[in-house]
């Protein structure tokens, strides 16, 4: 396009330039919408006024359309004044008082609203709370009235408990006097050839026929064998006090399989103390040779004809591993125990009961089941340190430590400003803790030195890393276990630098005064 053509035809290209909107021309009426508007239009003599938006106030006369001056009182205290204007104009000031007014009105109903809404839901909440209150509070005193009866049945349990514990020992002593009854009508028949197919109650009948002796079937109850070892005897070796089979036993004996069981587990047998009838039924069985069996002259029970009494001694030390317990096992604490208490009821105890029971190991149950009761009575029971904590820490320091690095932990993993001022405080409260401990502690110690040193060496041992020497000392390739042994060891190592006593001469000690 040129500047020429540009020039001639621009009354042209500007019709052609506007945009659709303003090439299409409205009707007169603006009935070119697709609804018509249903609004009647006014003429040109309407009123157009806003005056009859305020209230009326004047009360006289209405065709004069002039209000008096009038006061509107707002939420604020403010007097909103209404001055007359003329029926077909309103100032932008009388506009903005009115749009004041609507919006105080606005917003007082709606404060009144929200306020009704927000008591509603108060109260509803405050409904709701009390019943969660009420049903926590009543299934807290179902969960109380529930422990009460398992409590109840639980010390229901132990008493029944203890009265079957005692039932039943009751009843374990009267079968053992049953049976040591019924054994009193047993008859012992030794040296009866035993055969494969063979009739006892036959054989027993025989024997009664030829003894002369009547005895009726139905005073037998039964008759059975009992395995006996008659080929294995023992005899002393020349060195060592423990014995040996003799060589003669035959290969098929019974005999046999102890020989082997003891071989296996490498044990030897020490016992030499016969019965009245010149047998050996008891066998002391040892892996060391250490053990020493003598013969009992007084015995607390009475003598058991098979069995005599025996009194067996360990001379030397059997290495041993001591088992690793628990820390936490509950122990007796002897150092504690209540010794005049103890003797007290052990002199008052009528021995003549148990020692003159006919059975060895009912009188041995009996003493052992009133001794743990006495020392169960009168020793109190604790448990081990848990960890490396000193043996003088108080329990409040314990637990006090134990909420210490509880809190510590929580803080380290929420980061929690609270947590660590509880962790703040209870550090404090430790070390003044422990302060306070290991003061009394060295005060109780130096008052015990005078009458009790067990208190001085816990405090050493306390101080060193371990309590004890090692259980085997080596010295120049020997290597010891024994108590003797070992201070013999020392003795040789140390004797190099101490001077014989012959060798002192006594010239620098005339001036001493030994009065």
């Amino acid at each position: 396009m040129t500047k020429e053509y540009y020039s001639k035809n621009l009354s042209e290209l500007k019709r052609a330039w506007a945009c659709p909107s303003c090439t299409n021309i409205a009707r007169r009426k603006n009935e070119n919408t697709p609804v018509r508007n249903q609004f009647e239009i006014l003429s040109e003599e309407a009123d157009m006024s806003c005056d009859d938006l305020l209230p009326n106030t004047s009360g006289t006369d209405s065709d004069s359309r002039m209000f008096q001056q009038a006061s509107i009182r707002t939420s604020a205290n403010k007097q909103l004044s209404l001055v007359p204007e003329t029926p077909c104009s309103i100032s932008y000031e009388r506009f903005g008082e009115l749009l004041d007014f609507k919006l105080e009105s606005i917003r007082v109903a709606l404060a009144a609203d929200i306020k009704k809404e927000i008591t509603a839901a108060i109260e509803n909440l405050k409904d709701e709370f009390t019943r969660t209150t009420d049903f926590l509070a009543s299934e807290q005193r179902d969960i109380q009235d529930k422990l009460a009866s398992v409590d109840s049945t639980i010390t229901s349990l132990e008493s029944e408990n203890i009265r079957l514990r005692t039932e039943m020992n009751e009843l374990k002593r009267r079968l053992q006097t049953l049976e040591k009854s019924s054994r009193c009508r047993n008859i012992e028949i030794h040296s009866v050839p035993e055969r494969k197919t063979e009739n006892l109650f036959a054989i027993f009948e025989k024997l009664c026929k030829e003894i002369k002796v009547s005895t009726p079937n139905t005073d037998i109850l039964s008759i059975r064998r009992v395995a006996k070892i008659n080929s294995l005897l023992w005899s002393p070796i020349s060195k060592g006090c423990y014995l040996k089979p003799v060589a003669s036993i035959p290969a098929d004996s019974k005999a046999t399989f102890i020989l082997d069981f003891l071989s296996l587990c490498n044990l030897s047998q020490f016992n030499h103390v016969k019965n009245k009838n010149e047998r050996l039924l008891d066998l002391v069985l040892c892996t060391s040779d250490v053990i020493c069996v003598e013969p009992v002259e007084e015995s607390l029970t009475r003598l058991d004809r098979h069995h005599p009494p025996l009194s067996i001694k360990v001379e030397g030390n059997i290495p041993t591993k001591q088992m690793k317990l628990n820390s936490r096992t509950k122990r007796y604490n002897f150092n504690k125990c209540d010794y005049a208490k103890v003797k007290a009821a052990i002199l008052e105890k009528d021995w003549s009961i148990i020692l003159q029971s006919n059975d060895v190991n009912l009188a041995i149950q009996e003493f052992y089941e009133f001794l743990n009761g006495v020392i169960c009575k009168y020793t109190p029971i604790y448990r081990g340190n848990k960890g490396n904590l000193p043996h003088w820490y108080s329990p409040a320091l314990r637990r006090c430590l134990l909420e210490k690095i509880k809190y510590h932990s929580r803080f380290k993993k929420y980061k929690n400003p609270r947590d660590y001022d509880a962790f703040s405080m209870l550090r404090s409260r430790c070390k003044k803790l422990e302060k306070e401990c290991y003061r009394s502690f060295v005060s109780r110690t130096e008052e015990c030195l005078s009458s009790n040193i067990k208190c001085f060496w816990k405090f050493v041992n306390s101080k060193k890393g371990s309590n004890g020497l090692p259980q085997t000392m080596k010295l120049d390739g020997v290597i010891s276990s024994d108590g003797q042994v070992i201070a013999e060891l020392f003795s040789g190592f140390f004797g190099s630098v101490f001077e014989n006593s012959s060798s002192i001469s006594t010239d620098a000690m005339e001036h001493v005064n030994v009065e």
